[in-house]
């Protein structure tokens, strides 16, 4: 009893002393009313008993309580010590946040740096790709002038077969001049025969050096001369040329020479075609041909079809011919 009572608070025992005094005051012991009394203190019997069921059952809810108490405290324990072992893991956390936020900021910056390197390669690669294309531009001129030069030197080629035969021809005119000079220096009386031959020789000879120069000098407008009329139909439909010839233009009381003249019609009107031929043509030689143009045309009553022909013409020529509106005519393209 004494140990069910231990789980029972001052305010409820007060409460339960109260009810007692409650009910004794309500008895009255008489003998009259005894059998009325025997009858209350079985009802005190019981309802002791009930109190003692009902203080069981608290000091049992009490026992439990201080049971989840302990337990609960156990787990409060717990909390705080997890606590502090969740502030240790936050505490790292926000250490490795603060070095992952330095290497983010790192990684920016190369990420910057390397925006600025690609951004130099891709304008480095452009550079290169324009040094590519004027080197690819300047293969193919280059091309063009070997395979005219190619040209070139087989027309070279002829010539020095022709000169090759003239000096044989020469050889054996020298070969008989030395056979002269043993029978004059045999025959004294000979000598006046003699000297009249070989003058005739050397004159001979003089003729021939004569023609190789011209042939040489003037072989490229020779052949201006013939074959320019069918290139002039067939390449720009320039048409009743027959021939170019060289002619000399009165312009201020003077007389001005043209190397290649002809007339023609183009597109049904008149022109006049006014031409100059180069073994080589340079730009000296365009610029040359520019003035000389502008001091003809003056004169002239038609419009002019202007053209520069020769051997092989250097790239600058051809593009500042073109400014000028000047056709730059090389002899490989006649057998085009």
């Amino acid at each position: 009893m004494a140990e069910a009572l231990k789980g029972i608070t001052a305010e409820l025992y007060e409460a339960m002393i109260a009810v007692v005094d409650e009910r004794v005051k309500e008895i009255r012991v008489t003998r009259e009313d005894f059998s009325e009394l025997k009858g209350i203190v079985g009802d005190l019997a019981h309802s002791h008993n009930q109190l003692r069921e009902v203080v069981t059952e608290l000091a049992q809810g009490h026992r439990e309580l201080v049971q989840s108490h302990n337990e609960l405290r156990e787990v409060v324990t717990e909390l705080a010590h997890s606590h502090n072992e969740l502030r240790e893991v936050v505490t790292e956390l926000a250490h490795s946040h603060n070095e992952l936020r330095e290497v983010v900021t790192e990684l920016a910056h190369s990420h910057n740096e390397l925006r600025e390197v690609v951004t130099e390669l891709a304008h480095s690669h452009n550079e290169l790709r324009e040094v590519v294309t004027e080197l690819a531009h300047s293969h193919n001129e280059l091309r063009e002038v070997v395979t005219e030069l190619a040209h070139s030197h087989n027309e070279l080629r002829e010539v020095v077969t022709e000169l090759a035969h003239s000096h044989n021809e020469l050889r054996g005119a020298v070969t008989e001049l030395a056979h002269s000079h043993n029978e004059l220096r045999g025959a004294v009386g000979e000598l006046a025969q003699a000297q009249a031959r070989t003058e005739k020789a050397v004159a001979n000879l003089a003729h021939q050096v004569g023609r190789m120069s011209d042939t040489l000098g003037y072989g490229l407008e020779d052949l201006g001369e013939w074959v320019l009329p069918a290139y002039f139909e067939r390449a720009y439909g320039i048409t009743g040329v027959e021939r170019c010839i060289r002619r000399f233009i009165k312009v201020d009381r003077k007389e001005v020479e043209v190397n290649l003249y002809a007339e023609g019609k183009r597109n049904g009107e008149a022109v006049v075609l006014l031409g100059e031929s180069k073994n080589r043509i340079g730009r000296t030689e365009v610029k040359k041909f520019v003035a000389h143009l502008r001091v003809i045309e003056r004169v002239l009553d038609k419009p002019a079809f202007r053209f520069l022909f020769g051997f092989w013409a250097h790239p600058s020529a051809e593009r500042l011919a073109r400014e000028n509106n000047i056709e730059v005519i090389s002899s490989y393209q006649l057998t085009r």
